[in-house]
């Protein structure tokens, strides 16, 4: 098949997939706006499950009042060691503050895989109960295949309610593109009203903070996040979950007497701001 004749078959599909949505959702974009998009991401032909999915005990505590944090995500959140960072937010607010977090990850996964796979599901039953229970869809997954990451999200979120954890989502994000942040945050706010679950705002913190002097959000490959991008993650993490303002944390982040995460005092004190208006 010719390349121009299959680049029209992914986008037809794409735009097929997000009749599932509700109208209004997507009424303010363009066809020529989400094709400039979608030609220059490749879809995403779906996670085989062959790749393994890693189970990773961030943080440990075994005590009652420990804060319980599960994420299911992909390698958004692990590259650049964002959960350690929020750890270190929260220990360096609250000296005393006891945290057990564990990532399930599996690379290129979308919720079907973690549903295929079984550790997410069995980390939910046996290493909890979890306080919270954070979701992230796979970004080219929800916007190509909007309806099945709604259907297998709910699946996921039925499981952690039956174990009366709070349920999260967790914000997907795609390129440094303000044609992709909007189709990424409308895609976030469609799942989380599916799933009747709040967000974790950390598409809409990117696409605000962007513009900030002398910022690097993301790493070369305009996808994961760099140093400042993790900080802004954390910090939304950090408001969300234990509604709490983030106003005044270090710019720097440790783990015991390990640097995790350093930025600018200018740049932490806007970053700062940017999370606390999205907890609000």
């Amino acid at each position: 098949m010719k390349t121009n004749s299959l680049r029209a078959l992914l986008i037809a599909s794409a735009l097929l997939s997000l009749t599932f949505l509700p109208s209004h959702v997507f009424a303010q974009k363009t066809t020529k706006d989400m094709k400039a998009v979608f030609t220059k991401v490749p879809v995403q032909n779906g996670a085989t499950g062959l790749k393994p999915v890693m189970v990773l005990p961030v943080c440990t505590s075994h005590t009652n009042t420990a804060t319980k944090i599960l994420m299911i995500d992909t390698t958004l959140m692990a590259i650049g060691d964002c959960p350690n960072v929020l750890v270190g937010l929260m220990r360096a607010a609250h000296s005393n503050a006891e945290v057990k977090l564990t990532e399930v990850i599996g690379e290129d996964y979308a919720f079907r895989n973690h549903l295929v796979d079984g550790s997410a599901a069995k980390t939910i039953d046996k290493s909890g109960p979890w306080d919270y229970v954070l979701l992230q869809p796979h970004s080219k997954e929800l916007i190509y295949k909007t309806a099945e990451t709604i259907r297998d999200g709910q699946i996921l979120a039925s499981m952690a309610q039956a174990h009366q954890s709070q349920v999260f989502i967790l914000d997907a994000w795609s390129t440094n593109d303000p044609v992709a942040y909007q189709l990424m945050e409308r895609g976030n706010q469609v799942l989380s009203v599916n799933l009747r679950a709040q967000r974790i705002p950390i598409c809409t913190a990117l696409f605000q903070a962007r513009n900030i002097p002398n910022i690097r959000l993301f790493r070369m490959d305009n996808h994961h996040l760099a140093a400042d991008g993790v900080y802004l993650a954390a910090c939304v993490l950090y408001a969300k979950l234990l509604r709490r303002s983030p106003i005044g944390l270090p710019e720097k982040v440790y783990q015991g007497t390990r640097l995790m995460c350093e930025v600018t005092p200018e740049i932490a004190k806007q970053l700062q701001g940017i999370a606390a208006n999205l907890s609000k």
